[in-house]
């Protein structure tokens, strides 16, 4: 598979607002190529008269021109919706790296549930990266980002050479490890047990912090680490978000987490409801 540092840069553009912060994350990231170039895609829906679309795209070729990002900007037609557009244009592109977003408001539908993003993380066969922005005045630039890492290698992998995109402006990258034990098992757990837990998750942590300094230039003493053991693994992520005052949460989508059905109790929906940060989820190639 094609470095995800190498790879070609696309930003599937709805031409909301949402979509002009999440805008800032794709030019940040291009800028963060050896190539600096961006592909601005965006799918004919008629949301949009040829020249609102047109000034909003002239605005983010100026922040790209601000970043020194060559844009580059396609229009593609419908082809059973704007998901068969993009799928279309993007064709067997799988060595590019997708930046979406999610809703901008959930309610009963959910943030991701049932989105053309959460069909870009079931079945792209790219990386993609699905955002949604809390802190507009960010403007794509984490400083401080949260990681939740769990024990797939693969996803592990993606989500490290994502972070050599934001390594420039990165003056702190938590680890998390969240031990998940059954809320049964959780709730008689002894001394000795949580324990063993702990060190299983600082010496997975161990193992990681290697990885990155084998594959990133991110600064040994800028990296943190977090363990916590607990039947419930969305709400561990948003304490540490919060008492950390990160800027960003950066984790990979569950797959048990994209189904396409809307439910607000789903942990998936729960972090994107609730995170006090920006979050990012990301998928890479099966």
């Amino acid at each position: 598979m094609t470095s995800v540092n190498c790879a070609p840069v696309v930003l599937a553009y709805d031409g909301s607002v949402n979509g002009d912060w999440i805008a800032r994350y794709a030019v940040h990231i291009a800028a963060g190529t050896p190539t600096k170039s961006l592909t601005l895609l965006h799918v004919e829906d008629l949301s949009f008269v040829a020249g609102a679309l047109a000034d909003k795209i002239d605005n983010i070729k100026m922040m790209a021109d601000v970043s020194s990002v060559d844009l580059g900007v396609q229009i593609a037609p419908m082809r059973e919706g704007v998901f068969g557009g993009l799928m279309a244009w993007l064709g067997g592109k799988t060595d590019s790296l997708v930046v979406c977003g999610v809703r901008a408001r959930g309610g009963r539908r959910g943030y991701l549930a049932g989105t053309i993003s959460e069909r870009l993380l079931r079945e792209g066969p790219f990386t993609t990266l699905a955002i949604r922005v809390m802190q507009p005045g960010l403007l794509g630039h984490p400083q401080h980002i949260l990681m939740p890492v769990s024990g797939r290698e693969h996803g592990l992998r993606v989500g490290i050479r994502l972070l050599n995109h934001l390594a420039p402006d990165l003056h702190r990258l938590d680890l998390m490890r969240v031990m998940t034990v059954p809320r049964q098992r959780f709730r008689h757990l002894s001394t000795l047990e949580a324990e063993r837990f702990q060190q299983e998750g600082h010496d997975f942590l161990d193992n990681v912090e290697t990885i990155l300094r084998e594959n990133t230039l991110i600064e040994p003493d800028r990296v943190h680490t977090v363990v916590r053991v607990s039947d419930d693994w969305p709400k561990e992520i948003l304490i540490q978000a919060g008492r950390r005052n990160c800027d960003l949460v950066l984790m990979e989508a569950p797959r048990r987490g994209l189904d396409g059905k809307s439910d607000y109790g789903k942990p998936i929906e729960e972090l994107l409801r609730d995170a006090p940060s920006d979050l990012a989820l990301y998928r890479g190639p099966t």
